[in-house]
Protein backbone atom coordinates (compact mmCIF):
# COMPACT_ATOMS: atom_id res chain seq x y z
CA UNK A 1 0.00 0.00 0.00
CA UNK A 2 2.69 2.72 0.71
CA UNK A 3 4.62 1.48 -2.86
CA UNK A 4 1.24 2.39 -4.34
CA UNK A 5 -0.05 5.43 -2.23
CA UNK A 6 3.81 6.97 -3.29
CA UNK A 7 4.74 5.57 -6.26
CA UNK A 8 7.80 4.81 -5.13
CA UNK A 9 9.78 1.44 -3.87
CA UNK A 10 9.56 0.91 -0.48
CA UNK A 11 12.98 1.80 0.71
CA UNK A 12 13.02 5.05 -1.00
CA UNK A 13 9.16 5.67 0.70
CA UNK A 14 10.22 5.17 3.98
CA UNK A 15 13.28 7.09 3.83
CA UNK A 16 11.41 10.18 2.04
CA UNK A 17 8.18 9.82 4.62
CA UNK A 18 9.95 8.70 7.75
CA UNK A 19 13.50 8.31 8.39
CA UNK A 20 14.72 11.45 6.75
CA UNK A 21 11.62 13.61 8.90
CA UNK A 22 12.38 11.49 11.83
CA UNK A 23 16.36 12.15 11.63
CA UNK A 24 16.96 8.55 11.95
CA UNK A 25 20.80 8.27 10.91
CA UNK A 26 21.05 4.48 10.72
CA UNK A 27 17.34 3.36 9.79
CA UNK A 28 16.62 1.29 6.75
CA UNK A 29 15.04 -1.42 4.67
CA UNK A 30 16.64 -4.54 5.01
CA UNK A 31 16.26 -6.63 1.59
CA UNK A 32 19.17 -8.55 1.17
CA UNK A 33 21.40 -10.40 3.65
CA UNK A 34 24.10 -8.09 3.03
CA UNK A 35 21.60 -5.85 4.55
CA UNK A 36 21.77 -7.31 7.69
CA UNK A 37 25.75 -7.75 8.08
CA UNK A 38 26.19 -5.12 10.87
CA UNK A 39 23.33 -6.05 12.53
CA UNK A 40 23.83 -8.25 15.46
CA UNK A 41 21.22 -11.59 15.59
CA UNK A 42 21.81 -13.14 17.87
CA UNK A 43 23.35 -16.89 16.63
CA UNK A 44 21.44 -16.33 13.57
CA UNK A 45 23.89 -15.71 10.17
CA UNK A 46 23.25 -15.67 6.61
CA UNK A 47 19.40 -15.04 7.25
CA UNK A 48 17.55 -13.55 4.46
CA UNK A 49 15.27 -10.49 5.27
CA UNK A 50 12.48 -11.60 2.17
CA UNK A 51 12.23 -15.07 3.68
CA UNK A 52 9.80 -13.89 6.68
CA UNK A 53 10.50 -10.10 7.05
CA UNK A 54 9.11 -8.66 4.25
CA UNK A 55 9.35 -4.95 4.79
CA UNK A 56 12.13 -5.39 7.96
CA UNK A 57 13.50 -2.02 8.59
CA UNK A 58 16.98 -2.05 10.88
CA UNK A 59 18.45 0.47 12.34
CA UNK A 60 20.15 1.53 16.14
CA UNK A 61 18.26 1.21 19.24
CA UNK A 62 19.24 5.01 19.85
CA UNK A 63 17.14 5.15 16.28
CA UNK A 64 13.89 2.90 17.52
CA UNK A 65 13.91 4.97 20.71
CA UNK A 66 13.74 8.41 18.58
CA UNK A 67 10.99 7.01 15.94
CA UNK A 68 8.80 6.39 18.87
CA UNK A 69 9.15 9.41 20.54
CA UNK A 70 8.69 11.69 17.37
CA UNK A 71 6.03 9.61 16.05
CA UNK A 72 4.74 10.24 20.06
CA UNK A 73 5.05 14.43 19.60
CA UNK A 74 2.71 14.51 16.35
CA UNK A 75 5.96 15.20 13.99
CA UNK A 76 5.57 12.36 11.93
CA UNK A 77 1.73 11.40 11.14
CA UNK A 78 -1.51 13.57 11.17
CA UNK A 79 -3.40 14.02 14.23
CA UNK A 80 -6.49 11.59 13.33
CA UNK A 81 -3.65 9.14 12.24
CA UNK A 82 -1.70 9.55 15.43
CA UNK A 83 -5.37 9.22 17.46
CA UNK A 84 -5.89 5.99 15.27
CA UNK A 85 -2.58 4.55 16.79
CA UNK A 86 -3.57 5.45 20.03
CA UNK A 87 -7.36 3.92 20.11
CA UNK A 88 -6.95 0.65 21.70
CA UNK A 89 -8.79 -2.79 20.36
CA UNK A 90 -8.82 -4.44 23.50
CA UNK A 91 -7.05 -8.46 23.15
CA UNK A 92 -8.22 -10.12 26.47
CA UNK A 93 -7.20 -13.41 25.05
CA UNK A 94 -3.54 -12.33 25.26
CA UNK A 95 -3.37 -11.21 29.16
CA UNK A 96 -0.68 -12.21 30.73
CA UNK A 97 1.35 -10.99 34.00
CA UNK A 98 3.28 -8.65 32.01
CA UNK A 99 -0.03 -7.44 30.00
CA UNK A 100 -2.71 -7.35 32.22
CA UNK A 101 -5.23 -5.63 29.93
CA UNK A 102 -3.25 -5.64 26.52
CA UNK A 103 -4.64 -3.61 23.26
CA UNK A 104 -3.09 -2.91 19.97
CA UNK A 105 -3.78 0.39 18.20
CA UNK A 106 -2.73 0.94 14.52
CA UNK A 107 0.74 -0.04 14.82
CA UNK A 108 1.86 0.57 19.06
CA UNK A 109 0.78 -2.23 21.62
CA UNK A 110 -0.80 -0.85 24.50
CA UNK A 111 -3.58 -1.20 27.60
CA UNK A 112 -7.16 -0.93 26.88
CA UNK A 113 -7.80 1.00 29.81
CA UNK A 114 -6.17 4.53 29.97
CA UNK A 115 -3.27 3.96 27.46
CA UNK A 116 -1.64 6.97 28.00
CA UNK A 117 -1.37 6.13 31.46
CA UNK A 118 0.59 2.91 30.60
CA UNK A 119 3.75 2.03 28.54
CA UNK A 120 3.13 2.03 24.79
CA UNK A 121 5.27 0.68 22.00
CA UNK A 122 6.36 -2.63 20.41
CA UNK A 123 7.74 -5.47 20.79
CA UNK A 124 9.25 -7.53 17.88
CA UNK A 125 11.27 -10.80 17.38
CA UNK A 126 13.02 -12.94 14.90
CA UNK A 127 15.84 -15.01 14.39
CA UNK A 128 18.26 -14.88 17.01
CA UNK A 129 17.15 -11.88 19.04
CA UNK A 130 14.64 -9.96 20.30
CA UNK A 131 13.76 -5.85 20.87
CA UNK A 132 11.19 -4.36 22.81
CA UNK A 133 10.44 -0.20 22.87
CA UNK A 134 7.82 1.38 24.75
CA UNK A 135 7.38 4.97 25.89
CA UNK A 136 5.76 6.13 29.18
CA UNK A 137 5.51 9.61 30.46
CA UNK A 138 8.25 10.86 28.64
CA UNK A 139 11.04 7.91 29.41
CA UNK A 140 11.75 6.08 26.29
CA UNK A 141 13.49 2.68 27.10
CA UNK A 142 14.87 -0.39 24.01
CA UNK A 143 16.17 -3.34 24.97
CA UNK A 144 17.35 -5.53 22.69
CA UNK A 145 18.36 -9.34 23.29
CA UNK A 146 20.22 -12.08 21.61
CA UNK A 147 18.73 -15.36 21.74
CA UNK A 148 21.13 -16.90 23.80
CA UNK A 149 20.97 -13.83 26.43
CA UNK A 150 18.30 -15.22 29.15
CA UNK A 151 16.71 -11.85 28.71
CA UNK A 152 13.06 -10.90 28.04
CA UNK A 153 13.02 -7.61 26.59
CA UNK A 154 9.81 -6.71 27.33
CA UNK A 155 10.62 -7.63 31.31
CA UNK A 156 13.39 -5.00 31.06
CA UNK A 157 11.72 -2.22 29.49
CA UNK A 158 8.18 -2.44 31.89
CA UNK A 159 10.99 -2.70 34.73
CA UNK A 160 13.20 -0.04 33.58
CA UNK A 161 10.29 2.42 32.83
CA UNK A 162 8.36 1.67 35.98
CA UNK A 163 12.03 2.37 38.25
CA UNK A 164 12.07 6.04 36.15
CA UNK A 165 14.28 4.76 33.69
CA UNK A 166 17.45 3.67 32.87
Amino acid sequence: MIRKASELPLADALADLVFVPAELATARLAVTPADLADVRMGDAVGYHPGWVYHGLVVGTAMDAASLLRRLLSGDLVKPHSLSRMLEPRPLPQFRSELHPDPAYGFGLMLRATNPLGHPLGHSGSGPGSRIAVYTQQGTTCVVCAATASGVDPEVEVFRSLRSGGI
